[in-house]
């Protein structure tokens, strides 16, 4: 026994492995039984500890032990095979190694076999006392438990609860008679206990069942007085009906009536309309024709005029006929050798106005960097040839810089007057974009390494990279307060990083690639293309939700620009040809147009603020730039624009204004084209 404190368990099941299924029910039944009040021990439910296991070497030991001496009472499960069985042996032998005065706590259960003393010697083999018990306590006497059948047979009741109760006797150190008069007065307390509470509930049941029929009774006097009021209020609601439909009647009537003045109505003003029309195409016509007569000796009037009378169809019904067409395309071509800069076979990727607009500055693929005159339509003599060609174009802010993406990873600053290059700014892969800061100070860069890097725009060291896009980066824009950098991505995310931390401020999710971003002038709005969309997105940055889309494209949108006062947006999309350039300003010409050309798109996105002052730019699929000062100065490459005010509501509709260079016609040379770009005169 524990010297230390009282023994965890009532007694320990000794018994051999062929009798495990008696053990379990007996340890069962054991823990089931709870001690009587009145005895010499403590009021509790027995304890019972049945190894589960046969250890071997040290477990086995070091297990055994510790149970047998928590262990008040050894319970030993007598059968031939508990006779035979060494741990059975060693567990009693251990029982009582350290206490001898334990063996009145061995408590032999004859449970298959003989009693040793009464097996013949040809019933040796079924000899059921275990060698150890009869050294301990000679010829033992076993509560008898032979015959039992775990299915069929209960412990305390029938034949077996003598010996139950035998057993317990034991276990708890008092007589049997003691033991079993103690549970059969607590079996009676509480067979009268559970009989009170039957009664008790049978009385409840009962009273509830009267209260039940009651209230049925009650309940059918209710729905015969429901039922009553029912059928009046059905009556009622009849005569209600009636009534309702009779004012439905006489509203249908009056409806009709009103639809009968309404479609009187559309019709005359349908009849306004088209006389509308037939005055706006009379005007046009008449516009083209005074075009036509005045292109010799007046070519700035002639195309004053073949503009306004496309602008006229515009107006009243969003197409341009021939005649107009046909009138600014000769005005055009009358005055083409003042209009067309020429780069003959070669694919314009961009093109940049110096801050004056009075230098042109355009890049192609493999020719470098052409300069120029705005005023006089001649190159000026400058030619920097760039390996791998040029993506990106940008003035400095001063005029005196222009800053070059190339397509070899390097963006390089030249001076404009000494045609020198100042830096050469590299980092990994292609350069897509590049754009001074409002002050001159830094430069911005991106493109396939997915990462935007700041510049010093004097010294050429780098500021700080900005990580977080997980696509290439195609587009990129200076807040005009010079704060944040807005950055457009191939992952269809746009981002606003604040140049004081260097960390992301707000994000926005897009429908496809993000090809250009614009700030407003006030800095509360970005403007936003993507190449999936045919609109344009305004955000609001202070909430971080989407402000405005403005629609009307029928191609995706590919880049955007906002004008100095922020007023208005000017949008170009997809460029539209025929056999001869001219200025289009025909929509519904634009899906057969660009199914035959079947051009190329370039990858310049860079618009600088164009139409008049107020006004947000935005064009899709080609490299395009505008510059528009007080209607004075137009030069861009081909293309379709749309003019939307920045405040554009639902019920206001877009200007689209399609431009072409003159010509005849557009040849396709191994898969690619001649592009040119035009800067038209016009008088104020």
């Amino acid at each position: 026994m524990n010297q230390s404190s009282q023994p965890r368990h009532d007694a320990f099941i000794s018994y051999s492995r062929r009798d495990i299924v008696f053990a379990k029910a007996l340890k069962v039944a054991l823990e089931k039984f709870r001690t009587p009040r009145g005895l010499a021990i403590q009021q509790h439910y027995l304890q019972v500890f049945r190894d589960e296991s046969d250890f071997t070497g040290n477990a086995y030991h070091d297990s055994i032990e510790r149970h047998l001496k928590d262990s008040e009472a050894l319970i030993v499960i007598c059968s031939p095979d508990a006779a035979r069985s060494q741990y059975v042996d060693d567990e009693i032998r251990r029982f009582v190694r350290d206490d001898p005065n334990r063996r009145n706590k061995t408590i032999p259960l004859l449970y298959r076999g003989l009693p040793n003393n009464k097996a013949g010697t040809e019933q040796a083999e079924d000899q059921a006392f275990p060698r150890a018990l009869c050294e301990l306590l000679g010829m033992p006497l076993g509560v008898d438990f032979r015959g039992f059948d775990t299915r069929q047979h209960k412990f305390n009741k029938g034949t077996y609860s003598s010996s139950w109760y035998a057993l317990l006797a034991n276990i708890c150190g008092v007589s049997r008679a003691e033991i079993e008069e103690r549970d059969r007065r607590r079996q009676r307390r509480i067979r009268w206990i559970l009989g009170a509470i039957t009664g008790a509930v049978f009385a409840a049941l009962s009273i509830a069942l009267i209260v039940t029929l009651v209230s049925r009774e009650q309940a059918v006097k209710e729905r015969g007085i429901a039922d009553q009021q029912r059928q009046i209020a059905e009556r009622r609601t009849h005569e209600a009906e009636a009534s309702a439909l009779a004012e439905r009647i006489a509203r249908t009537e009056e409806q009709h009536q009103r639809d009968l003045a309404e479609e009187q109505k559309e019709v005359a003003e349908k009849q306004r309309d088209r006389a509308t029309l037939e005055q706006h195409r009379s005007e046009s016509g008449q516009l083209s024709a005074n075009s036509q007569k005045v292109t010799s000796s007046d070519p700035q009037l002639s195309l004053l005029l073949s503009f306004e009378a496309a602008m006229t169809s515009i107006s009243a019904e969003g197409t341009v006929p021939a005649q107009a067409q046909d009138a600014l395309h000769h005005a055009l071509f009358v005055q083409r050798e003042k209009l067309i800069f020429s780069v003959p076979f070669e694919i314009i990727t961009a093109v940049a106005f110096s801050p004056d607009r009075r230098i042109l500055a355009s890049a192609t693929g493999s020719q470098g960097i052409r300069l120029w005159n705005t005023v006089t339509g001649t190159p000026l003599q400058v030619d920097f040839r760039l390996p791998g060609g040029v993506i990106g174009l940008a003035f400095s802010p001063d005029g005196s810089s222009l800053a070059t993406a190339g397509k070899d990873g390097a963006t390089r600053i030249w001076d404009v007057k000494s045609q020198r290059e100042k830096l050469v700014l590299h980092q990994p892969g292609q350069v897509w974009t590049v754009v001074f800061s409002p002050d001159g100070s830094r430069v911005a860069t991106a493109g396939v390494d997915k990462v935007a890097r700041i510049w010093d725009a004097k010294s050429g060291q780098l500021v700080m990279a900005l990580t977080g896009h997980t696509g290439m980066i195609c587009g990129l824009a200076f807040s005009h307060n010079g704060k944040f950098v807005a950055t457009g991505s191939a992952d269809q995310t746009t981002r606003i990083w604040d140049l004081a931390t260097g960390k992301q401020r707000e994000s926005f999710t897009e429908d496809g690639t993000v090809m250009g971003v614009s700030f407003s002038p006030l800095d509360d709005k970005l403007a936003t293309v993507n190449s999936a969309s045919t609109a344009v997105r305004v955000w609001d940055l202070p909430s971080g939700r989407e402000w405005r889309k403005l629609d009307g494209h029928y191609a995706s949108v590919f880049a955007v620009a906002y004008s100095p006062d922020g007023i208005d947006c000017f949008r170009q999309a997809s460029i539209k040809l025929q056999d001869y350039g001219t200025l289009i300003l025909e929509k519904s010409c634009l899906p057969t147009l660009v199914e035959r050309t079947r051009l190329p798109r370039l990858h310049s996105a860079t618009m600088e603020n164009t139409s008049q002052p107020g006004r947000l730019t935005a064009r899709s699929g080609f490299g395009v730039r505008t510059s528009l000062q007080n209607t004075r100065r137009l030069a861009v490459t081909l293309a379709t624009s749309m003019l939307f005010p920045s405040t554009q509501t639902a019920q206001e509709s877009p200007r689209r204004v399609t431009t072409r260079p003159p010509g005849y016609g557009m040849p396709i040379q191994g898969g690619s084209c001649s592009f040119l770009t035009m800067a038209v005169q016009l008088r104020r």
